[in-house]
């Protein structure tokens, strides 16, 4: 095979390639490690629970709103980067179990989720309003953790 044979080849082994990977991208295909991007209120907020977990400080603060990120930011520079991250592993990991809601449309760029997070010795509920800025959902307003006991401790066996 001729020099530019081979290099016909090539071309379009890249060009369907590239083609491969559009099409897969539309069907909602994303590399791994890849964010899923900001498609639902739900996202956002599994998004930054994960980023907590993981103790990713850069990450979670880009979940919220300019506000609300300003704040957080304020908090963290209390305390070294490296604290504020350890405060975010500790205070996600004895969650158990997380439910998130349908979103409830407050308007074309605003909408609220109710999240349940299920912990050992009790469930807290918060309600979180999202806005979308620039066309990515973002935590725009938090209300205060409604805690409820649990009559039977989370993992207890059934008798």
């Amino acid at each position: 095979m001729t020099r530019a044979g081979r290099a016909r080849v090539v071309t379009l082994a890249v060009l369907a390639t590239l083609a491969g990977v559009v099409a897969l991208r539309q069907l909602g295909w994303r590399p791994a490690g890849e964010r899923r991007g900001e498609s639902s209120p739900q996202d956002v907020v599994y998004g930054m629970l994960e980023a907590a977990r993981g103790g990713d400080v850069g990450r979670y603060l880009s979940y919220y709103s300019d506000e609300l990120r300003t704040a957080l930011k304020r908090a963290a520079a209390e305390a070294s980067r490296n604290d504020f991250a350890r405060y975010l592993r500790e205070s996600h990991a004895p969650i158990k179990g997380i439910a998130i809601t349908e979103p409830e449309t407050l308007s074309a760029d605003e909408a609220s989720v109710r999240v349940e997070f299920v912990y050992k010795d009790r469930t807290e509920a918060q309600t979180m309003r999202l806005r979308r800025i620039g066309g990515v959902w973002r935590i725009a307003q938090l209300d205060p953790a409604a805690r409820a006991e649990t009559v039977v401790p989370y993992g207890a066996p059934v008798q």
